[in-house]
């Protein structure tokens, strides 16, 4: 997302998608949610830790720098097992990990399955991207899904009214995201340990 007034843009809500992330892993009783974000020079990361901060903020839950570790998006898999590595040597440990995607996520799974710790019964785990295998991980993954094809068709759009020497209505769209709820967070766990 670029912020610049003369500069046309459309992309995720990230600010929109790290929040409702965290809200819902505060709504399942959680209260030490770290996060793995992807590297902090990238305006994805920053929007999704911002939206992470608001949702603390609005539950009265203090932010606690410690629970975040700065991961890679192009490093994925192998992102998320030193950052989860990291987390797991924090005590007391956190009951719930943010991965900034799910690729990151899968490494978190891994870390989290090798300590002998279950999930979601001892960490709940969400990612984000929605990617295709996302649901066939063992759990299969909570996750916040964009939306690929609204973006290009929208981007699309712009680009022709530009072309056309239409005037753009709006030149700054975000389009929203939403939480698909899977088994790796899951409420039922969390109430019969």
């Amino acid at each position: 997302y670029i912020k610049d007034p003369q500069i046309n843009c459309v992309a995720s809500d990230n600010i929109q998608g790290g929040q409702i992330a965290t809200e819902h892993l505060i709504k399942l009783g959680h209260r030490r949610i770290a996060v793995i974000t992807g590297s902090l020079k990238m305006a994805a990361s920053h929007e999704r830790l911002e939206g992470y901060k608001k949702a603390l903020k609005e539950a009265g839950i203090p932010f606690d720098k410690q629970l975040v570790q700065e991961g890679l998006f192009e490093q994925g898999i192998e992102s998320g097992v030193e950052c989860a590595t990291k987390l797991m040597q924090i005590k007391p440990l956190p009951t719930a990990i943010f991965a900034f995607s799910d690729e990151i996520a899968i490494g978190v799974m891994q870390v989290v399955k090798s300590k002998g710790l279950r999930i979601p019964h001892d960490v709940a785990i969400i990612g984000y991207d929605n990617i295709e295998y996302s649901a066939h991980l063992s759990p299969p993954l909570t996750t916040i899904s964009q939306n690929p094809f609204t973006i290009g068709s929208d981007s699309c759009q712009m680009l022709i009214d530009i072309l056309n020497f239409k005037k753009i209505k709006n030149n700054h769209i975000r389009i929203p995201v939403k939480l698909v709820v899977r088994d790796s967070c899951g409420f039922k766990y969390r109430n019969n340990q």
